[in-house]
């Protein structure tokens, strides 16, 4: 579905976007189509960090609308690959509470440029972990001050009351085309 060039807030929360969109400051910004790497690694990574939710308290959704601006000038909304919740929280429609983690998976279309721009409201929003993964070079990066990060041995960790939870990325770049 195209969208208009400026609609409000609620207009773009009552609205059905295939894929999903993001709002941001009265724009909506169409979100790139999932080609095979994106999907997989999404997939994969949603799954390993499945592993963790009775262990660690922990609640995994992929694609989940967040509000993460709501005063009088910014109004954004942001739909994270994966998101990681730390328990208890509340379900709602739209999460307006930060979760523990987001990872954006990158597709081949996707500017840097965007992705700090979405990095940067990930983090204004409180976000602890935020990572950003590049499936064609086999990359993790996690945000810190100041930029993007490379997470030298390919994983996604990050620390919850129950311990440190950590995904070695490596296998699940390798397996993104597994061999007939």
């Amino acid at each position: 579905m195209s969208a208009p060039a400026s609609i409000s807030a609620a207009e773009y929360l009552e609205q059905v976007y295939e894929p999903d969109a993001e709002y941001v400051d009265g724009e909506v910004l169409e979100r790139n189509w999932c080609e095979h790497d994106h999907a997989r690694l999404q997939t994969l990574i949603s799954r390993a960090l499945g592993h963790f939710e009775d262990t660690h308290r922990l609640y995994v959704l992929v694609e989940q609308r967040v509000r993460v601006a709501d005063t009088a000038t910014r109004k954004r909304y942001r739909v994270p690959d994966v998101l990681v919740l730390g328990q208890p929280f509340r379900i709602t429609p739209v999460l307006q509470d930060p979760p523990l983690a987001v990872i954006e998976v990158l597709s081949p279309e996707d500017r840097m440029s965007m992705m700090l721009t979405k990095v940067a409201d990930y983090a204004q929003f409180g976000i602890q972990y935020i990572f950003v993964i590049d499936p064609a070079e086999h990359q993790v990066f996690l945000a810190e001050a100041g930029g993007l990060r490379p997470v030298a041995d390919g994983s996604v960790r990050f620390a919850t009351p129950a311990g440190e939870v950590a995904v070695d990325l490596n296998p699940l770049f390798a397996s993104l085309h597994p061999q007939p």
